[in-house]
């Protein structure tokens, strides 16, 4: 029985519930074998976005991720615009939370998901023509721990996803550079 996530709408067995251990799992395999804090932050921000009755409840947690993402399209996620909106929201700065658009991308977390699991299923597709069958196991084992080591299509798939994200956002794109304005101001 496929149910809708209540968050970013993907069509998966379990719902809400299913999409999060999707981001869970992610998770999980990242903590083994990480990615960029770039493309982590991204990935965790889009999440949070998406699904933003559980992590953008406060005023301040919303900040955050829109934030976030804006530092990742707009400047690269560079460490000094980071920090800048970290010391700022640490203040606890007086904030409203704006009324958050009901649409939040195209894309969901199944795009990573599927990249995710494109990149193990070609590996081990190579290694059975080259293999007996009797090994298989051991190379799907293998080809998921080397999935981990090289990111970059997955990568890709995390920043497809955030820029749908992002885009679905444009109507509170001036209040994120807003944000990082004033983080910077605060100092």
């Amino acid at each position: 029985m496929e149910t809708i996530c209540s968050g970013c709408g993907l069509a998966v067995p379990g719902g809400t519930p299913a999409c999060r251990a999707i981001f869970d799992d992610y998770i999980a395999r990242e903590w083994n074998n990480p990615i960029s804090y770039r493309y982590h932050r991204m990935f965790v921000d889009t999440y949070c976005l998406q699904h933003p009755d559980q992590f953008c409840a406060s005023a301040k947690s919303f900040a955050a991720h829109l934030t976030g993402l804006c530092a990742a399209f707009e400047h690269k996620s560079h460490p000094s615009v980071l920090n800048a909106v970290n010391r700022w929201l640490s203040g606890n700065p007086s904030l409203t939370k704006p009324e958050l658009p009901s649409f939040r991308g195209a894309l969901t977390i199944a795009v990573v998901q599927a990249k995710v699991q494109a990149e193990v299923q070609a590996q081990v597709e190579a290694k059975v023509q080259a293999k007996a069958q009797q090994e298989v196991q051991a190379e799907v084992q293998a080809a998921a721990a080397q999935t981990a080591q090289s990111p970059f299509p997955i990568a890709q798939a995390i920043d497809r996803w955030a820029r749908s994200t992002w885009e679905a956002y444009s109507s509170l794109h001036s209040q994120a550079r807003l944000w990082i304005n004033q983080s910077f101001s605060s100092k």
